[in-house]
């Protein structure tokens, strides 16, 4: 499931600028890897955790901070890859449209 992870984690994040591309996928992988949870949401730390150098580290939190990317188009991204899944399709009730992949959280 890990190496799953990360792979879908580095297509989304492939087509960033070279730089925040890799510290960004450090500090996303941090996110959903669960490595906040025992620091207690304290990102240093759960950087930390996630087995990166101090320089490594503040790269990863620098990306997220002032990096070239945009959470829309992460969004975006997100949803032209789950909508390429082999299997995946629409599905409608009455009108309505089911939401296939949440994405409140993030």
């Amino acid at each position: 499931m890990t190496n799953y992870t990360i792979s879908v984690l580095v297509t989304l994040l492939q087509s960033l600028p070279v730089g925040t591309n890799l510290a960004l996928l450090h500090f996303m992988w941090m996110m959903v890897s669960g490595a906040l949870l025992p620091n207690r949401g304290a990102m240093f730390p759960a950087l930390k955790a996630t087995g990166l150098s101090d320089a490594a580290m503040r790269r990863a939190r620098g990306a997220f901070r002032k990096g070239a990317w945009q959470v829309a188009v992460l969004l975006r991204l997100w949803r032209e890859y789950v909508k390429g899944l082999k299997g995946w399709q629409e599905h409608r009730d009455e009108g309505y449209l089911a939401v296939t992949v949440d994405v409140t959280a993030f």
